[in-house]
C-alpha cells in the first residue's frame, strides 16, 4: 500500500491488528500499532482493546495500562477494554491497581461485565482477601445496571460461599445461601457441597443434615463427596446409625461411596460391634471399589488405636488373601496393638513375619522389638 502511494487507515490498522491476534501473531501486532502511533493515526476502541487484550494475556498488564493511559490522552472512551486488563491484574495479584481501575471505570460509567466480576471475587476469595471480595459482590448487587443485577450467577456466590466455609464463617455462608434465594439464583451441587463441608468441619452435623434436606427438596443430586463429608461428621459424632441410614438413602440415589467413606462406616459399625454388618459391608466395599495397602493400613491403624485387636488382626488376614502386601505402618500397628493388649506371643510371631518380609521397623517399632526379644531370652 505504502508503495502506491495509499496510506493505511485507522480501519486498515485495525482489522490487521485483530487478524494477528487471531492467530497469536503478537510481535507483529506490536509492530502495527508502533507504525500506526507513529503515522499519527488514532486507533479505534476496538484496536486499543485488542492491544489490551494481548498484553494481559502475555501477563504484560503494566505495558496495558500504559496502553489504557495513551487511550485516555488520546479521548477514545473504553468499552469493554477494561474487562481484560483488570481479570489480567487480579490473576498477577496487583491488588492496589485493580481497585484502582475498578473504581475509575466505574466512575466513567463504564461497567464491568458478570465474568469480569467473577474473576475479580474468584481470585480474591483464592487470596483469602475476603472482606475484599464481598465489597466487590456488594458492588455488583448495588450497582445502577439491572443486566449486572440479573446476571449474578451461581459462580459468583460459590467463590464466595467457599472462601466463608474455609475459615469457618458458616453463619455468613448460611446468609450468603439465603441472599442466592433472595436474587433468584437457584444453588447447585459445588453450593451444597461448599456448605455441608464447612459446616461439618466445624463440627454443626445437625445443620449439614438439614441442609442436605433442603438440597433433596430443591431438586438437586447429592454426590460422593456430599456423602463423604456427612458420613465422616456422622461418624465423629459417634451417629453411626444415621450414617448407615444415610448410605441406604445415597445408594438408592445411585451415588457410589468411596473407599475413604466406606473405611468410616466400617470403623462406625465395629463399634456398634456389629460384626456380621461389618462383614456385609467389607463386601460391599470390595465388590464397588478396590481398597489398597495404604488405605487398609489406616483402617488396621485405627482399629488398634481403639483396641479393637481382634477387627484388625480379621483386616490383616484380609489383606494377605487378597495378594497385598503389608507395609510398615500395617505391622508396626498390629504389633503395638497387640503388646498393649497383652499378647506378646503374637506380637513376637508377627515380628519375625516382617523381618522375613525385609520390612525395616520405625524407631517405637524397633524399642518394642527389643523389648520382646530380650522378654524371650529371659
Amino acid at each position: 500500500m505504502s508503495q502506491r502511494g495509499t496510506r493505511p487507515d485507522v480501519i486498515t490498522y485495525t482489522m490487521l491488528i485483530h487478524a494477528l491476534c487471531k492467530f497469536g501473531e503478537w510481535r507483529l501486532v506490536r509492530n502495527f500499532f508502533a507504525n500506526m502511533i507513529a503515522s499519527e493515526i488514532l486507533p479505534s476502541v476496538l484496536t486499543f482493546n485488542s492491544m489490551i487484550y494481548i498484553l494481559c494475556k502475555e501477563g504484560q498488564s503494566s505495558e496495558a495500562i500504559e496502553i489504557l493511559e495513551l487511550m485516555t490522552r488520546k479521548g477514545v472512551k473504553p468499552d469493554v477494554t477494561n474487562n481484560p486488563l483488570i481479570q489480567g491484574l487480579c490473576h498477577s495479584g496487583q491488588w492496589e491497581e485493580t481497585t484502582s481501575l475498578l473504581n475509575r471505570t466505574m466512575n466513567e460509567g463504564v461497567h464491568p461485565d458478570v465474568v469480569t466480576f467473577n474473576s475479580l471475587i474468584n481470585a480474591l476469595c483464592k487470596e483469602k482477601r475476603t472482606s475484599e471480595a464481598f465489597t466487590v459482590l456488594e458492588l455488583m448487587i448495588q450497582r445502577n445496571n439491572d443486566e449486572c443485577r440479573s446476571h449474578l450467577d451461581v459462580v459468583t456466590f460459590n467463590s464466595s460461599i467457599n472462601a466463608l466455609c474455609k475459615e469457618k464463617r458458616t453463619e455468613e455462608a448460611i446468609t450468603m445461601l439465603e441472599l442466592m434465594s433472595q436474587r433468584g439464583v437457584k444453588p447447585d451441587i459445588v453450593t451444597y457441597n461448599c456448605l455441608i463441608r464447612g459446616l461439618c468441619n466445624s463440627d454443626i452435623c445437625a445443620e449439614a443434615t438439614s441442609l442436605f434436606s433442603r438440597m433433596l427438596n430443591g431438586g438437586v443430586q447429592p454426590d460422593m463427596e456430599t456423602l463423604r463429608s456427612l458420613i465422616i461428621a456422622l461418624y465423629k459424632e459417634n451417629k453411626n446409625e444415621e450414617a448407615i441410614s444415610m448410605l441406604e438413602l445415597m445408594s438408592q440415589r445411585n451415588v457410589i461411596p468411596d473407599i475413604v467413606t466406606y473405611c468410616f462406616l466400617i470403623l462406625g459399625l465395629w463399634s456398634l460391634g456389629s460384626c456380621a454388618e461389618v462383614a456385609s459391608l467389607f463386601s460391599r466395599m470390595l465388590n464397588g471399589v478396590q481398597p489398597d495397602v495404604e488405605t487398609l493400613s489406616s483402617l488396621i491403624n485405627a482399629l488398634c488405636k481403639e483396641k479393637k485387636i481382634e477387627e484388625a488382626i480379621t483386616l490383616y488376614k484380609l489383606m494377605i488373601q487378597r495378594d497385598l502386601k503389608p507395609d510398615i505402618v500395617t505391622y508396626s500397628s498390629l504389633i503395638h496393638g497387640l503388646c498393649n493388649s497383652g499378647q506378646c506371643g503374637e506380637a513376637t510371631s508377627l515380628l519375625s513375619k516382617m523381618v522375613a518380609e525385609e520390612i525395616v521397623p520405625d524407631v517405637e517399632t524397633f524399642n518394642i522389638c527389643w523389648m520382646l526379644s530380650a522378654n524371650k531370652e529371659k
